[in-house]
């Protein structure tokens, strides 16, 4: 069981008022992995908004998106299976944040110049029930990506982000102090 385990889990996170409480099974940024019960985060990109695929990632099964609002819509506003809100970046790590706090086993992270994944690897297949990043989500959309899916049943999480990466560092020092 997902410690986000349905939508008005989501806006409870988040802070906004709403009615809406559909199952979440998962968190995507690629609307061509939303499968059924996903809920699509439309990031926003340098080039690319992700938003705009949110039609997409709903034709694929998502039950719930999170988009970068648009002039016709408020931020922090919902309409109908959509949540409008002014960064999606920050929601993202809004949610990963409220997911860690929650958290009560204890976390590990790796840095250093080399040998993370190894280590994470060793880490993740000598713990029992412990849970890591998947292959190398070691970034500031990975990392929280990672921290959704993490399980009730998991007692320890293993992490590994980059070292120049200080608002990874931050970020985990504001969800958990068992760092």
């Amino acid at each position: 069981m997902k410690f986000i385990q349905n939508t008005s889990d989501i806006l409870s996170a988040l802070g906004i008022a709403g009615k809406h409480r559909s199952l979440i099974k998962d968190f995507c940024i690629d609307s061509r992995k939303a499968k059924q019960h996903s809920v699509f985060i439309g990031l926003t990109g340098s080039n690319e908004d992700g938003s705009k695929y949110c039609d997409d990632a709903f034709s694929n099964g998502a039950v719930f998106a999170i988009i970068k609002a648009k002039k016709d819509m408020n931020a922090n506003k919902l309409k109908d299976n959509t949540l409008g809100v002014s960064n999606p970046e920050k929601a993202l790590a809004k949610l990963a944040q409220v997911t860690l706090k929650n958290f009560t086993g204890p976390v590990i992270g790796i840095t250093g110049s080399n040998g993370k994944t190894t280590t994470k690897n060793i880490l993740s297949a000598g713990i029992k029930n412990s849970f890591s990043t998947f292959k190398n989500f070691n970034n500031e959309i990975g990392l929280p990506l990672c921290a959704l899916m993490l399980d009730l049943k998991m007692r320890q999480q293993s992490l590994k982000w980059e070292q120049q990466k200080r608002e990874i560092s931050t970020f985990y020092r504001k969800s958990s102090n068992q760092i």
